[in-house]
């Protein structure tokens, strides 16, 4: 719960987050991560960005997780390219330090976008594959196929 709140912390200067674990009226274990605040789809998407960190990192301590945790660029799609930056720099900080694959597939120019260039901005350089999917050309595609 206090790792959930320091994420929100960090990418959050003007709302609290918090983590509530308890059981539901059926007697079922209910998690409910908030942000306080509107609940937006970008903001209901940070909170599961930072659930998905607490739940890879509780699982890699406990030995019961696997060392990798992928997001797609679905997750991004509503969020502030600020809030984009922290949570990628806060994903490539925790999987440096605790040892595990952070895997991104973002459908964007996000990086070289010139919000990415300010302070706190993510960089991608050291983290960027060398393979890169368009469909500007007409050998671009995914697989072989194209999707016009």
């Amino acid at each position: 719960m206090s790792l959930f709140n320091e994420l929100g912390a960090e990418i959050y200067s003007d709302r609290e987050a918090s983590l509530h674990i308890g059981p539901s009226t059926k007697g079922i274990l209910k998690v409910e991560p908030r942000i306080s605040g509107d609940a937006s789809t970008g903001v209901r998407s940070v909170e599961t960005f930072m659930l998905d960190l607490v739940c890879t990192l509780a699982a890699i301590k406990a030995g019961r997780g696997p060392r990798i945790l992928v997001h797609d660029s679905h997750l991004f799609d509503a969020i502030d390219s600020r809030q984009v930056a922290s949570c990628l720099n806060i994903g490539a900080r925790l999987a440096d330090a605790h040892g595990f694959q952070y895997i991104v597939a973002l459908n964007s120019d996000f990086p070289d976008s010139v919000e990415a260039q300010s302070d706190g901005a993510f960089d991608a350089g050291p983290y960027t594959l060398d393979q890169r999917r368009t469909d500007e050309t007409d050998t671009g595609g995914l697989f072989g196929f194209r999707f016009d």
